[in-house]
């Protein structure tokens, strides 16, 4: 930019210099040339202290007011929940819930849904982690829905690194009807698309034998379970 004023200082100097003889013939004002020679200076000047502001702006390519807020809202937790009664060995008597049915979003095609949003007329609340543990995982999580139709499921285990586990526990509540067991079996169905990473896991969950806390009847629970965007530590 400073070249640019000297190149125009330098030719309105030139130019003043042409016309300064012509001011004789206007001894009591200024020659109309000079004036025009003023007046285009100073818009030349404009346009050059104009140009050379725009070109740093557009060195910053426009980001640095936006530098300051670049963080983002971490993802919510998300689930999808598909678990259901079972009578397994028992009896009809011994389980009557068999097949009631808790179920949150849908697997396929992929419909996860976050914690605080909406599902089945009611409202979702989870939370959850997934922590490394030695060569495996800490993982648990706690699903809330309310509505007409509430349930809930409550989850914690240890699975392995492949996320395969034979001592989980687990806790569905359906219908009013609350059954609990602490030896589930964890199980991944790698070829679905299943699997464990912190954060997030997809596993299979089967209870023999829940039972139910206040009727005492006896069911197996099937489940399987997706939660993401949980936390790690």
């Amino acid at each position: 930019m400073a070249s640019c004023v000297g190149r125009v200082s330098i030719a309105v100097a030139a130019r003043r210099r042409v016309d300064a003889r012509e001011t004789l013939a206007y001894p009591n004002r200024m020659h109309p040339s000079l004036v025009r020679t003023s007046v285009s200076a100073c818009s030349l000047l404009l346009v050059v202290a104009c140009s050379g502001s725009t070109s740093s702006t557009s060195g910053d390519g426009g980001t640095s007011g936006s530098s300051g807020s670049s963080g983002t809202s971490p993802a919510r937790a998300q689930v999808v929940v598909s678990a259901k009664l079972a009578k397994g060995t028992s009896t009809e008597a011994e389980c009557p819930d068999d097949g009631k049915v808790l179920a949150i979003g849908t697997f396929q095609p992929p419909a996860p849904v976050a914690d605080g949003a909406s599902a089945n007329g009611g409202q979702v609340a989870l939370s959850c982690r997934v922590a490394t543990s030695g060569t495996g995982f800490d993982a648990n999580a706690n699903v809330q829905l309310t509505g007409s139709s509430p349930g809930a499921l409550l989850f914690n285990g240890s699975p392995s690194a492949s996320g395969t586990s034979t001592s989980g526990s687990l806790s569905l509540t359906v219908q009013g009807f609350t059954y609990a067991s602490s030896s589930c079996v964890l199980t991944v169905d790698s070829t679905s698309g299943q699997g464990i990473a912190a954060g997030r896991y997809w596993l299979n969950v089967k209870c023999a034998s829940a039972t139910e806390q206040a009727t005492k009847h006896v069911c197996d629970i099937q489940a399987q379970l997706r939660v993401e965007n949980c936390a790690q530590e």
